[in-house]
């Protein structure tokens, strides 16, 4: 009997994956036209995240973690998670509101 192990099928070049394996980045990281930031929330909602607000309040050197606090999400957390993506936001695949910057 052989077992036979299927290779998985090659990742395009241009399908955007998380760049945050195992450290918390600064919001200078997710600033690029090759990057955009994301929110996600417990309820499963995930956004791009538009990051001149924060860039503009000085914030660019801040750590990713202690700006999850200034979002809120539509199903009434208080906090999400930040990710760094890489590639720009893609319109059609990620909606822009639903969780919020409030500060």
């Amino acid at each position: 009997m052989s077992i036979r192990s299927t290779p998985a099928p090659p990742r395009r070049a241009s399908e955007p994956r998380c760049l945050m394996q195992g450290f918390d980045p600064s919001l200078s990281y997710a600033m690029g036209d090759d990057r955009h930031l994301r929110a996600r929330c417990r309820c499963k909602l995930m956004v791009a995240v538009p990051i001149q607000q924060w860039l503009d309040q000085g914030l660019v050197g801040h750590r990713l973690s202690s700006l999850a606090d200034r979002l809120r999400c539509q199903c009434g957390a208080r906090s999400v998670s930040l990710e760094v993506w890489s590639g720009p936001a893609d319109p059609q695949a990620l909606a822009y509101g639903g969780i919020y910057v409030f500060r």
